[in-house]
């Protein structure tokens, strides 16, 4: 990876993990409130399972992005500090859209 790539895939986890669980929050809630009785577990439960996935898959780009040899034109922890705090929040994003998908077949739609 070349050390541009890895400079901004290092972020990756942060931003894109992030964006993940702002879709999978809106997206619910705002199905919810439009109509209950579609906001089910089948989407809460579904896009959950979506956005967990990217979101950890971003987790997984930062870690790796987080290694290697670093370019000339930055220090050599910049990297490697953006990469673990990327990683460390996207799996904080993964646990929150975890709890959040958990609610679909907890608490029914309409009393959300």
């Amino acid at each position: 990876m070349s050390p541009h790539a890895r400079r901004y895939a290092a972020w990756s986890g942060l931003f894109v993990g992030g964006a993940a669980w702002f879709a999978h929050h809106q997206v619910t809630s705002d199905r919810v409130y439009w109509a209950c009785t579609t906001g089910g577990p089948l989407l809460t439960g579904g896009l959950g399972a979506l956005c967990f996935i990217i979101a950890a898959g971003s987790g997984l780009v930062s870690w790796r992005a987080r290694s290697g040899r670093p370019d000339r034109t930055e220090g050599p922890e910049s990297s490697t500090f953006a990469g673990v705090v990327s990683a460390g929040a996207a799996a904080l994003f993964c646990f929150a859209i975890l709890l959040q998908g958990l609610t679909g077949f907890i608490v029914p739609a309409c009393v959300r």
